[in-house]
């Protein structure tokens, strides 16, 4: 029985671990769509390409992890 309950313990820590990292990545991706492009600085242009970037691997992850599976073997 206590080995069920430390299971159960385990699958709810990854679980609470997947709801916060999924919850951080769309903070990201709300922050950088919040941000405006300020075109007529330097470097700008380069810094809104890493952006964009990064919002999309941010949705890939989510997407990754929502394709995971929910409990660890064995």
């Amino acid at each position: 029985m206590n080995e069920q309950r430390q299971i159960t313990a385990e699958n709810t820590l990854d679980s609470v671990t997947r709801l916060r990292i999924v919850r951080e990545l769309h903070e990201l991706i709300a922050a950088l769509d919040r941000r405006v492009p300020q075109v007529q600085r330097a470097g700008e242009v380069a810094i809104a390409k890493a952006a964009s970037v990064l919002r999309d691997e941010a949705l890939k992850r989510i997407d990754e992890i929502g394709r995971e599976p929910r409990s660890k073997p064995g």
